[in-house]
């Protein structure tokens, strides 16, 4: 997947201009998702999503949204399930928000068509947690079934993981986490962990492991366009949205967006912008050149990118980014605004950072997943650690590697937090992430030393093959390290677990 002529071109999307051309997602070429390549022989001990079947309905008038997802649904667990376990993340999000914003359950059902009603209660310990009981409907082991739960929900204020955003004439609301998706069932439990949505998103209750296919129908009023993980279709005030082997989904609707998008090979990569933005000459220039020469030395080091597909969304936000598979939501008023001179460098250096690390979050994040509660140095010190380097050795922005620098400088800052094992429990979210991304990176900059580059390149690139579209664990990571050494590395290892 060598990008290295890349066509270029702008158009305006919504729902009236694609009607009018008759294109069923841009005036170019569409992106359309591979075949999956997910093992599905059901042979770990684990409750299956094969896949979630979710209407969502966006009501800006009401500044609302309505949605439900049908969980398919196969039991390995050896276990007899009376209930399925979900949870809605934005629920969270209401709830640190205040101000009288709120959710509901507005039905369960059981079986593909959603025609038997099941009840359900809210679980006052665990914020969106809805447990459905089965009834006698009871999930037996090596049995499979559908169970759809719908809900609704107020839309808050300028929140990039879920929110509304005012720009101009223009509105973007950010639906990522919108709808319900089911509690991972493990070692014969529901493991549900806690959300600190004021601090970094945990998501470790949901499966990580659950790489599952999303096929989501998306209805908005005249004039709005939907950009999903996946390939998009448009019909009338309607978006279809369908991705395959996605651990997450996400979803943004605008009705004015404006697009770039470049073309090579198998990829399509988009970057999205709204209509009217005075500056996103430093945005295009970034993205059409720093995505393709990620993806490119990924896929020569480490494992080929498994999409076909990169999307890059700006909203009307602070600075502040989150990825999915195969897509990135970039918050940045500067484009829409314009960049006062002073800006110039700093705008620069933060698309350098996070353009660069949330590639890499594609392949420590989406392809291979990890629990957040316990492992969550196998997503942010691995995707820091690569940031790191490839700044220093494939795109030139800094002459050496920054990473024992910026450890020595966090160690100052945080003591406490950088004498904490990977191992340890976290006492709150501002701490895990110290932890996980600093202690993570220093941990694999330690085993850099210890196996030298080659070897170390080689080790995290078996890992990748080894657990694509699975769940790993530091016991896994560590084994493969192990693995690709003569040395003795228990000391690296101890001093971290």
């Amino acid at each position: 997947m060598k990008i290295k002529k890349i066509m270029t071109a702008a158009v305006i999307v919504s729902a009236s201009v694609i009607a009018l051309t008759g294109c069923s997602r841009l005036q170019g070429p569409e992106a359309k998702l591979e075949e999956s390549k997910r093992d599905k022989s059901y042979s770990e001990s684990m409750l299956y999503v094969d896949s979630y079947d979710m209407e969502v309905s966006l009501k800006p008038e009401e500044n609302s949204v309505e949605a439900s997802a049908t969980a398919e649904l196969y039991n390995n667990t050896g276990n007899t399930l009376d209930e399925i376990v979900f949870r809605l993340p934005s629920a969270a999000c209401l709830e640190s928000k205040g101000g009288g914003l709120s959710w509901e359950v507005t039905g369960a059902y059981l079986g593909s068509g959603g025609t038997t009603n099941l009840e359900y209660t809210i679980d006052p310990e665990n914020s969106g947690v809805i447990r459905v009981s089965l009834g006698e409907n009871k999930l037996d082991q090596a049995g499979s079934t559908f169970v759809t739960l719908a809900v609704k929900e107020d839309i808050p204020e300028e929140d990039i993981r879920f929110g509304h955003f005012k720009a101009g004439n223009h509105d973007q609301y950010v639906l990522s986490e919108c709808f319900p998706k089911v509690v991972e069932f493990r070692d014969n439990n529901w493991v549900i962990n806690d959300i600190d949505w004021t601090g970094e998103k945990v998501s470790a209750d949901t499966s990580f492991s659950q790489t599952s296919d999303y096929h989501v129908k998306m209805t908005m009023p005249d004039g709005y366009y939907a950009v999903g993980t996946g390939g998009e279709s448009i019909g009338e005030n309607a978006t279809t949205i369908n991705a395959v082997d996605a651990r997450d989904f996400a979803v943004v609707a605008s009705n004015g967006i404006v697009s770039a998008y470049w073309t090579n090979d198998n990829l399509v990569l988009r970057y999205y912008y709204l209509e009217g933005s005075k500056d996103n000459e430093t945005g295009q220039e970034a993205v059409s050149w720093r995505v393709p020469t990620g993806l490119d030395w990924m896929e020569d080091f480490i494992k080929k990118y498994p999409w076909n597909q990169y999307d890059i969304v700006t909203v009307y936000s602070d600075y502040d980014a989150n990825s999915y598979p195969g897509m990135m939501v970039f918050g940045d008023k500067a484009v829409y605004d314009g960049i006062r001179g002073d800006e110039v460098d700093s705008m620069r250096d933060f698309y350098k950072l996070h353009l660069t690390e949330h590639i890499f979050d594609q392949w420590f994040g989406e392809i291979v997943g990890c629990n957040e509660a316990t492992d969550g140095w196998l997503n942010k010190g691995l995707r820091f650690w690569f940031n790191d380097y490839a700044m220093a050795n494939v795109y030139g922005d800094i002459s050496e590697r920054a990473v024992g620098e910026t450890i020595r400088e966090m160690k100052k800052k945080e003591p406490a937090a950088m004498e904490m094992k990977l191992s340890d429990k976290f006492p709150d979210g501002k701490t895990a992430d110290i932890v996980n991304t600093y202690r993570g990176a220093e941990f694999l900059e330690d085993l850099y030393g210890a196996l030298g580059k080659d070897e170390f390149l080689k080790a995290i690139s078996d890992y990748v093959i080894k657990y694509e579209f699975k769940e790993a664990d530091s016991e896994k990571f560590i084994e493969v390290m192990k693995a690709h050494t003569g040395k003795d590395i228990q000391a690296v290892v101890d001093k971290y677990f």
